[in-house]
């Protein structure tokens, strides 16, 4: 088996390559769009062929490279059935092996960060996506889930005798910023990689090899 660890820096994601010594087959988990060119290149320097992108949820924080990835080099699409994506090829079920040569990917639904999360166990490895991240996990409010009770019982922001007013008050004071990508990179993702409307010049860089390219 190749493994490869890569990293997008603008949305901190990392991204998965894994290859077939028997067939020459290569997968990606999770890739990014702005990095898509340099993932292939990757792949054509260790001698294989892109077959699959592999999707672990509806990401809120980067565009996958998905499609971008199926209109230059023919690879196809698999994310959790649960999704219901058009634009999927392969809908992965929970417990059903997602074989690539000599490769096998366990899929195990992991619902928390999003209703439909997966993770996918391999030789010894969990590409947890956001389910777990490095000394945390990822958020699970962003959907059906609720994480109140627990911000009660330990956010010092939260719980003994502060008030609503109060913890508007520290919350406007701490100016955070709104989550940069989020309602573009949903739509997005949704889209399996296209660029919705309206993306601030600003993140252009996320859609410009789009619009670059012969392919579309």
């Amino acid at each position: 088996m190749i493994f490869k660890q890569l990293f997008e820096p603008v949305s901190s994601t990392y991204t998965y390559l894994i290859g077939c010594e028997v067939t020459g087959q290569a997968l990606l988990i999770d890739p990014v769009l702005p990095t898509w060119a340099r993932d292939l290149g990757e792949i054509n320097t260790l001698g294989l062929k892109l077959a699959y992108t592999v999707e672990t949820h509806i990401h809120a924080d980067h565009i996958t490279s998905a499609k971008k990835l199926k209109d230059v080099a023919g690879s196809r699409i698999a994310g959790p059935a649960l999704d219901r994506l058009p634009c999927t090829d392969v809908g992965i079920v929970d417990g059903t092996p997602f074989a690539m040569g000599s490769v096998e990917l366990t899929p195990i639904h992991t619902p928390g960060h999003t209703d439909n999360h997966f993770a996918y166990a391999h030789a010894g490895r969990l590409y947890s996506g956001d389910a777990l991240l490095i000394e945390a996990c990822g958020r699970t409010d962003f959907q059906s889930g609720s994480t109140i009770g627990q911000e009660k019982a330990r956010n010092p922001r939260l719980g003994g005798d502060r008030t609503l007013e109060d913890f508007v008050a520290l919350m406007n004071g701490l100016k955070l910023a709104y989550p940069k990508f989020i309602d573009y990179a949903v739509p997005g993702n949704q889209g399996c990689g296209i660029c919705p409307p309206g993306v601030p010049e600003h993140l252009q860089q996320y859609c410009a090899q789009i619009a670059e390219s012969r392919q579309g």
